[in-house]
């Protein structure tokens, strides 16, 4: 079996370039789903019972997945193949369909680090640092990835959980460092 994440690649090349993908009545009306044949299917063990759990969701929906235990449906076994992804145009609509595929994405909540949760970056960037990446947000990472095989890869720094809060303009004056130094003394205070 497959990766989830070879499994929606190969599928988004086969509508590119076999005919009868289009006139498929599942790709028609948005009912296609890659499911991560390595991870459920390829080996016989326990995992197998979870793989039957997501063949279940993605035939019946959100009436099984809520009727399941939580753990037996896991949310990175499975993704949703909506119309759009086939010809991405990367906008934020794009993001937004991904985001919004089954299986849904709940919210979570950002643990700020203990020992520093605000920083100024060296480029005057404003950065809140939090605890680990809760799998909701784990989640959305590995979707967004997975659909947009096209992105810029992640820089070694942008691995560690920190989301952007401010930036300076493109177009400004680099910061002096009386200012750089007065950034970095408010965010020390949080």
């Amino acid at each position: 079996g497959f990766s989830l994440d070879r499994t929606v690649k190969d599928t988004v090349t086969t509508f590119g370039t076999k005919d009868w993908w289009h006139s498929m009545r599942a790709v028609k009306e948005g009912r296609v789903f890659a499911l991560d044949g390595n991870s459920y299917y390829a080996r016989p063990g326990p995992r197998l019972l979870q793989g039957t759990a997501i063949m279940a969701a993605c035939m019946h929906g959100k009436d099984i997945t809520d009727m399941l235990p939580k753990d037996l449906v896991p949310p990175c076994g499975y993704c949703q193949i909506t119309r759009d992804m086939y010809d991405p145009d990367l906008s934020m609509e794009y993001v937004g369909h991904i985001l919004a595929a089954t299986p849904a994405i709940s919210a979570c909540t950002l643990r700020p680090h203990p020992s520093c949760c605000l920083f100024v970056a060296w480029n005057g960037v404003i950065v809140f640092v939090y605890r680990g990446f809760p799998p909701p947000l784990a989640l959305a990472k590995q979707r967004i990835d997975t659909c947009m095989p096209n992105l810029k890869g992640e820089n070694f720094g942008s691995k560690w959980p920190k989301t952007t809060l401010a930036a300076v303009n493109d177009d400004a004056a680099d910061l002096t460092l009386d200012q750089l130094e007065l950034l970095r003394g408010i965010c020390g205070e949080f």
